[in-house]
């Protein structure tokens, strides 16, 4: 008998109806019934200061245990200026750290070794950009990133001006498409 994955869902933008936040629920419903799925928001999360990184607050105690806990991680990013969403870049440094103090391995954190893929929503540029800085990032953080099948999703006109991304084009073939390979990555 196999056991369903479980993948969390970082979701880079704070807006309450963000694209990306859209984009991650298609992908939800893409997953249903074919993994576990528990999404985690960086709001509230402290800034990084490693004057108080030890003992690490609640929220984060909270966020490396879940993604500990995971198969996969899946991050959902808009694109600021063609980089990084502050929240989102404040959540991956607080993961790439060690979980316990004076830790010789810096190995030993929250997400080493983990396997990770990424989505984005954006304008004409369609995220590239910042999916090519977050792939850096996350091998340097030591994880195992997917590079084919990732969506780069541009909007639609219509989507710009509604926000709702189901008029654009193509949108839930593209997660269904990354959710089938992301599955296969997992295993």
């Amino acid at each position: 008998m196999t056991t369903m994955k479980k993948i969390t869902i970082l979701i880079g933008s704070l807006r309450k109806h963000s694209l990306n936040r859209q984009l991650a629920d298609m992908a939800q419903a893409a997953l249903q019934g074919k993994a576990e799925c528990v999404v985690f928001d960086p709001a509230e999360i402290p800034l990084f200061d490693q004057d108080h990184e030890f003992p690490a607050p609640e929220k984060i105690k909270r966020m490396r245990d879940i993604i500990h806990e995971s198969d996969g991680v899946w991050i959902f990013t808009p694109e600021y200026n063609g980089q990084l969403p502050g929240g989102l870049k404040n959540a991956l440094d607080w993961l790439s750290r060690p979980l316990k103090e004076n830790d010789p391995d810096w190995k030993d954190t929250a997400v080493w070794g983990k396997k990770a893929t990424m989505s984005g929503v954006g304008g004409k540029n369609a995220t590239k950009s910042v999916q090519e800085q977050l792939l850096s990032l996350l091998k340097f953080m030591g994880m195992d990133v997917m590079t084919q099948d990732r969506a780069q999703i541009a909007m639609s006109p219509q989507t710009m001006e509604t926000s709702d991304l189901a008029l654009t084009e193509g949108v839930h073939e593209a997660i269904d498409a990354q959710a089938r390979a992301f599955l296969e990555f997992l295993k």
